[in-house]
C-alpha cells in the first residue's frame, strides 16, 4: 500500500509503499525492557554505519521506485488514516496501536527547505525540525552515520531518545 503522506508532502517527488519493519519487538513481549530492545536499531555498530538502522533505512526494494524505508510502530506517529488525511502527529485522532513512522531519504524538499538539517523521520521532517548527526568512534576516528546513498543520517533528539539511538557510539 502506498503512504499518501510522503507522496503529498514530497511534492510528488518521493513515494513510499508500506513495508514493517523486521526487527522490532513487541514491547508486550518485553518485561523490563529499554527502547533500544524493542526497536534494535543500535544494536549492531559498524564504521557509519548503526547495521538494524541502517536496514530499516534501505527497507524494502521496489523494481521501479529502490529502496524505500521500512514502516515501524510508534505512538507518537501517524494512522495510515491520519496519513490520508494529511495530518500531523498533534492532529491524529486514531489509536495508538495504529500509529507508525517511517523515515525520509534523500531529502526530496531540499529546494523548499534550504539551511537546515531537517530530521529524517517523517512527521518531523515535514514539520521542519532539525536533527542532529549520529557517530560512530572506532580508536578516535569519528564517522557520522549516513544513509543508503552516503548522506549524513539526522535525527532529532527526542527520536533518538524514543528509539533508544545514542549521539555516539564506541566501537
Amino acid at each position: 500500500m502506498e503512504d499518501p503522506y510522503i507522496w503529498v508532502n514530497t511534492f510528488a517527488h518521493n513515494s513510499s509503499l508500506i513495508y514493517p519493519y523486521p526487527d522490532y519487538t513487541s514491547s508486550n513481549s518485553i518485561i523490563g525492557g529499554s527502547n533500544s530492545s524493542i526497536y534494535h536499531m543500535g544494536d549492531h555498530v559498524s564504521a557509519g554505519k548503526l547495521d538494524y538502522l541502517n536496514t530499516a533505512l534501505v527497507g524494502a526494494t521496489c523494481s521501479t521506485t529502490g529502496a524505500m524505508s521500512y514502516y515501524f510502530p510508534d505512538v507518537h506517529g501517524l494512522t495510515f488514516f491520519d496519513r490520508l488525511e494529511n495530518r500531523t502527529n498533534n492532529t491524529s485522532a486514531g489509536p495508538n496501536s495504529a500509529k507508525m513512522s517511517t523515515f525520509v531519504l534523500w531529502n526530496p524538499n531540499y529546494q523548499n527547505m534550504p539551511g537546515y538539517t531537517a530530521s529524517y523521520l517523517d512527521h518531523e521532517y515535514f514539520a521542519g525540525i532539525n536533527g542532529t548527526p549520529i557517530t560512530t568512534n572506532h580508536t578516535g576516528v569519528v564517522t557520522n552515520v549516513t544513509d543508503p546513498i552516503g548522506n549524513v543520517f539526522y535525527l532529532s533528539n527526542t527520536y533518538k531518545g524514543i528509539l533508544g539511538l545514542l549521539s555516539n557510539y564506541n566501537y
